[in-house]
């Protein structure tokens, strides 16, 4: 394989990687969306962000930990 032909197929990789990166988060996103209001609220109180469920979690202040 000539070198600029392995450059392209790097190239293509960390792209198409990127890209299922954004796809999954996307559909993550989505069905976080998708989720009863009610089951979203208890998550809240367990620490997790309203609608980015894939956020960062915060500390609770009641947890021990």
């Amino acid at each position: 394989m000539s070198d600029e032909t392995r450059l392209v197929v790097e190239s293509l990789t960390v792209r198409v990687g990127a890209l299922e990166n954004a796809v999954s988060d996307h559909a993550q996103r989505f069905d976080t969306l998708q989720t009863p209001w009610w089951k979203r609220a208890w998550f809240w109180l367990n620490g997790w962000p309203w609608y980015d469920l894939n956020g960062k979690r915060s500390r609770r202040p009641w947890s021990r930990r």
